[in-house]
């Protein structure tokens, strides 16, 4: 499993791994001086180079059969086309870079292991959208994301972790092979569990496990484009850079 986000803090703890382990747990930081990850990225580049140097280097050190990536952070890229702002230099990952992303790390992840990348989850705003789905169409397996707010509690991932390890030592205990769909579908089940307490308190709270198949995702396309064309829906931005799905060739 691999992680990337803005975090605020450098987790630099010895001994506290997993299952006892003497491992360092070093937490992956974005373009702060105090970054010292060997051949990271640097404070000159945009917001789109680190996600890319931080996927090359999971690539490149933990490769494996099955990969699932989370990205947090800010997310309004529908509308702002604006994902994982960055201050120095000032730049965001536009939807279009996203997919390009997410499309070279699944053919960078087959082309060095036969890596499979089943799941991408999106803890931001926003994300879960049929734009984004359609960008990142055939890059994973799933998309998890929020529609609406996504709040930075709501995902547990202490909690996340220690299901996706007990669910493969088990497997292996019993000498069967991990059951992905299922997995994935408990990872799903068990963050919006975790948002209740936020549905109580009266707040919005969604969380959408999707499939990004592209056979699935061109049928939607072409529902809204048909919709689109006969003035049943209207797709329209208020000074953005929003992107709509193009039209129909069926």
């Amino acid at each position: 499993m691999t992680m990337a986000g803005d975090a605020h803090r450098k987790d630099n703890r010895e001994g506290r791994g997993i299952e006892g382990s003497t491992e360092q747990v070093v937490g992956f930081v974005r373009n702060l001086i105090e970054d010292s990850i060997p051949n990271g990225a640097t404070r000159q580049q945009n917001a789109g180079d680190p996600l890319r140097t931080f996927l090359s280097l999971a690539l490149k050190n933990h490769r494996a059969k099955h990969y699932l990536l989370f990205c947090v952070g800010h997310g309004v890229i529908v509308g702002n086309d604006f994902f994982l702002p960055d201050k120095q230099p000032d730049s965001a990952i536009t939807l279009q870079q996203l997919g390009e992303i997410m499309s070279d790390f699944k053919t960078s992840a087959r082309m060095l292991g036969g890596g499979e990348v089943e799941l991408i989850g999106l803890h931001s705003c926003s994300m879960s959208a049929i734009e984004v789905s359609y960008q990142l169409k055939g890059a994973a397996k799933y998309l998890m994301a929020t529609e609406g707010v996504s709040f930075v509690a709501s995902w547990p991932y202490r909690q996340l972790l220690k299901k996706i390890l007990k669910t493969i030592d088990d497997a292996k205990k019993a000498n069967q092979k991990v059951d992905v769909d299922r997995l994935i579908n408990s990872v799903q089940r068990l963050s919006l569990y975790n948002s209740t307490d936020f549905m109580f308190s009266g707040l919005s709270a969604d969380l959408c496990l999707s499939s990004l198949d592209p056979a699935k995702i061109d049928v939607e396309r072409r529902a809204v484009a048909s919709a689109r064309s006969q003035g049943r829906i209207s797709v329209g931005w208020s000074g953005g850079t929003r992107r709509t799905l193009p039209p129909s060739r069926a």
